[in-house]
């Protein structure tokens, strides 16, 4: 720090590759070299793992094995980037992109700010229905789940929907 209380480095921090628009946040403590995180602070708390998962095959060593039998199949949630236009948070987009393809792109509806989470995240301009769709409260107005948070049967059917619908399944192993 200099007499100011400003930092010595004053170079510009890079910019987010994700949203382009907010600059990747500090990685370093007092006394080390300047260094980055991959992305900014909001880029990083909205990506996580959220409603899409891959279905994973057995390998034919496995099945000859007697590790897993033919068929068998499973299912693994994906880690799910934000996919930004503008600077406006227009959907999310699979980590794993180029194998599978899968990106959902918010509606109309899902891109109205949801009053009941505004600033939640961290997120200055709030948050957009398309994020908080799978809180309580909004499956509680959905009649997914009951006051005390449990699922209903309507929710069950509803959660397998939407778990079907984001499931990429290649119908067979998939050698990595």
């Amino acid at each position: 720090m200099n007499q100011d209380g400003k930092d010595k480095d004053m170079t510009k921090a890079p910019l987010c590759p994700l949203c382009e628009v907010r600059e990747r946040s500090r990685a370093d403590g007092p006394g080390q070299p300047v260094s980055y995180f991959s992305h900014c602070t909001t880029c990083t708390l909205l990506s996580g793992h959220r409603e899409h998962s891959h279905t994973h095959y057995p390998s034919p060593t496995q099945v000859a094995a007697g590790t897993f039998k033919a068929g068998h199949s499973w299912r693994t949630s994906v880690s799910l980037r934000p996919l930004w236009k503008g600077g406006v948070h227009i959907g999310f987009r699979c980590t794993e992109f180029d194998a599978c393809g899968w990106e959902r792109r918010f509606t109309a509806e899902e891109l109205r700010p949801c009053s009941a989470h505004a600033r939640q995240l961290g997120l200055a301009d709030g948050m957009i229905q398309g994020v908080c769709f799978s809180y309580q409260e909004h499956r509680l107005e959905r009649g997914e789940c009951d006051a005390q948070g449990y699922i209903t049967e309507y929710g069950r059917e509803q959660e397998r929907l939407r778990s079907d619908a984001a499931n990429w399944d290649p119908g067979r192993y998939i050698e990595r």
